[in-house]
């Protein structure tokens, strides 16, 4: 989904911003975008026709359930296609794949899963280069990776166990993506605020969560896709 083509940004009648040099991210873009519209409130201009959104294609993909824990070790969270991810202080990551589990019996055994079906099971390492610009990404199984990992892996575990038994729901928008063992998709970073939590994902999603408990009004998930 083009930015300018999902916000209007540059259409007729609207508000416009440049079209043209270098692509800003997500977060810039989400406040241009949302800067043009609030100009174009202002002086009573159309910024985008609703018809205009009919066709949008629905994004998948996207955080269903976080925990978080920065006062001491990351963000844990679990996306839709059922796999797991930790983002750590260190801003590295840890992606566990949904391959060989199982929801349902999940929730009624999860310990007992959790010594068998881990240990086969895939994850994703994630580092950041150049100012979290580049990222590099290694692939491991739960019962084969690297000695430094350990203590990652051990939280991995944990977030994951805590999160799919008290959290993570079976809804009409969750699904397991049970033959994709890499190349997982990962918070790249995230801005927590008194009333809002915002994920920039790395599929060029930025989530934002409305707080149920500050605003004390029904828990709002808003999913934009920025390419």
């Amino acid at each position: 989904m083009n930015l300018n083509a999902a916000f209007g940004v540059g259409s007729s009648g609207g508000a416009t911003t440049p079209t043209s040099g270098p692509k800003v991210n997500g977060f810039d873009a989400a406040a241009e975008t949302l800067c043009a519209a609030f100009d174009a409130l202002a002086q009573r201009q159309l910024f985008r026709d609703p018809s205009d959104d009919v066709d949008l294609p629905e994004e998948r993909v996207f955080i269903a359930s976080w925990v978080d824990y920065c006062n001491k070790y990351g963000m844990g969270y679990a996306l839709t296609d059922g796999s797991v991810g930790v983002h750590f202080n260190d801003s590295t990551t840890l992606v566990l794949a949904a391959d060989k589990q199982s929801v349902a019996p999940y929730r009624l055994f999860h310990w007992m899963l959790i010594a068998y079906d881990l240990c086969h099971r895939h994850f994703d390492y994630i580092s950041s280069r150049r100012q979290g610009t580049v990222y590099v990404r290694k692939n491991y199984t739960v019962g084969d990776y690297p000695e430094e990992l350990k203590s990652k892996v051990y939280l991995l575990k944990h977030f994951e166990g805590y999160i799919m038994s008290k959290l993570y729901g079976d809804y009409e928008y969750t699904f397991l993506d049970l033959q994709r063992t890499k190349g997982m998709q990962f918070v790249q970073k995230y801005l927590r605020m008194k009333h809002v939590i915002v994920f920039k994902l790395s599929h060029d999603v930025l989530q934002v969560i409305l707080n149920l408990y500050t605003l004390g009004a029904r828990l709002t998930r808003l999913v934009v896709q920025f390419l």
